[in-house]
């Protein structure tokens, strides 16, 4: 086994780590109550540096990011309608720095306030910063560690474990994607770091992921891009790492559940590529005034009917941010989300039942999502109210849940927008599909398709980061 692959290993099983969970739940409640939070709600019209006009919501300078009006429609499905839609088509950074500590692979986490967050300070990435943060066009400070994932290349003992674009909300943002970053830097000075960071192991990490709202969504789909494949030379060596012949047996098999497979990735490809060319998807930008069933009412960009979500006006005030207030839009959801993935474990890997999704602000028509994606707002296909129903009934058998929390989704764009992450274990029950739309697939393969861009969706992406070894 390489030496990070050992370094990771033990990140993922650490019992005594730097920084314990209850120091960590203490630096997070001392980061909440000095950041002097305050948000205040507008009327959208009248915000700051904001300009509604017939066309658009945005910036006066043209830059962070736009709410517009799009017009969809997929023939083949006979789906069309209109809605409003956060544009912002600069490439972000999401970052994480890691460095080996007493033989552990840490992570450099940020206890970053976000105005949207339910509980405001989550456990974030090193950076997380659009392409204005970064190039200063809110006149704030500088990002910390920027140049590690900026330009990772120039740095020296730096090492790229993970470096990908990756998707988000296929049905907030319009073909919005970030930089999902892993720097591995040698050597580097574990004790010098700014308040409001700390060093987390990953089995930390995924642990925190278990609390509800304290994991944020950069940091999540980031931590699900590492792909242990690649880290598996001399796999059978675990035993003689790990002291701890139960800790050893469960890495062992959590490795060995990643490995790829493929002609499944073959198939699946295939697969994909038949439901692509099979189907349009026309996504036209259209003034958000003529935009059908939406509203500005009582100072809110809203749908007449009071379903999906609305787009609110606020004042921000805040310590610990780059600029300490400002006004923006934020989009805030009508309901909470349930985002479900069904596994099940055979001897020698993990198979997810995941579904093949079309959003309207997805590059490339159709993404690989959880089993379920929905709310109870939502209208349900015969199949995807079966597995719906499913869902329920297995909620009902607690052994067959494998994890089941509430995620916030990213502060900076959405208020208090949650969803709840539940992975169920179906192994023996009967699961009659027959649609196109659905296929069991190794965790393997979706990990290995996560080396490539607008395959595998931010919510699968969330799930997929909640499980650890003692889970399987």
């Amino acid at each position: 086994m390489t030496e990070i692959g050992t370094c990771l290993a033990n990140s993922l099983v650490c019992n005594d780590p730097l920084n314990s969970a209850k120091k960590v739940s203490y630096l997070i409640d001392r980061a909440a109550s000095s950041s002097k939070v305050s948000i205040k709600f507008k009327d959208i019209q009248d915000l700051n540096r904001w300009e509604v006009s017939r066309q658009d919501i945005s910036h006066e300078t043209g830059k962070f990011f736009q709410i517009v009006g799009i017009d969809v429609a997929c023939p083949e499905l006979n789906l069309s309608w209109q809605q409003p839609i956060i544009y912002q088509p600069e490439i972000g950074i999401l970052g994480l720095l890691c460095t080996k500590i007493r033989n552990t692979l840490y992570f450099l986490v940020q206890l970053k306030v976000e105005p949207g967050n339910i509980n405001y300070i989550q456990l974030s990435p090193t950076i997380q910063a659009t392409r204005s943060n970064f190039l200063a066009a809110h006149g704030g400070k500088s990002v910390p560690f920027l140049n590690y994932f900026r330009f990772p290349g120039q740095q020296e003992s730096c090492k790229i474990l993970v470096d990908q674009l990756q998707s988000e909300q296929g049905s907030r943002f319009l073909a919005k994607r970030n930089r999902n970053i892993i720097t591995y830097v040698e050597n580097f000075d574990s004790d010098k770091i700014p308040e409001n960071f700390v060093w987390l192991t990953l089995s930390q990490i995924k642990g925190f992921c278990l609390q509800d709202n304290c994991v944020n969504m950069d940091l999540r789909t980031i931590v699900s891009c590492i792909n242990y494949c690649d880290f598996m030379e001399g796999c059978e060596s675990l035993s003689e790492i790990m002291p701890n012949s139960r800790n050893a047996d469960a890495l062992r098999f959590y490795f060995s559940c990643y490995k790829p497979n493929d002609s499944e990735r073959k198939i699946l490809l295939s697969h994909l590529s038949t439901l692509k060319s099979e189907h349009s998807l026309f996504v036209s930008k259209i003034p958000i005034s003529e935009t059908d069933k939406w509203e500005l009412v009582n100072g809110k960009l809203s749908h007449r009917d009071s379903l999906y979500f609305d787009v609110l006006g606020v004042n921000i005030s805040l310590m610990g941010r780059e600029v300490k207030d400002w006004d923006q839009p934020l989009v805030a959801p009508c309901s909470v989300g349930e985002n479900v993935l069904f596994i099940k474990k055979t001897a020698d890997s993990l198979l997810c039942l995941v579904q093949f999704k079309l959003e309207c602000g997805t590059k490339d028509i159709i993404e690989i999502a959880p089993t379920i994606q929905t709310s109870s707002q939502n209208k349900k296909s015969p199949v995807e109210q079966y597995l719906y129903d499913m869902y329920h009934a297995t909620m009902l058998e607690k052994t067959s849940i494998i994890c089941s929390t509430l995620q916030s989704e990213e502060g900076g764009r959405f208020y208090r927008e949650e969803n709840k992450n539940i992975v169920l274990d179906v192994a023996g029950k009967d699961i009659a599909l027959s649609s196109s739309y659905y296929m069991w697939i190794s965790i393997g393969t979706l990990s290995d398709l996560l080396r490539y861009n607008n395959f595998v969706n931010i919510q699968l992406r969330s799930l997929l980061s909640l499980l650890q070894p003692s889970m399987l």
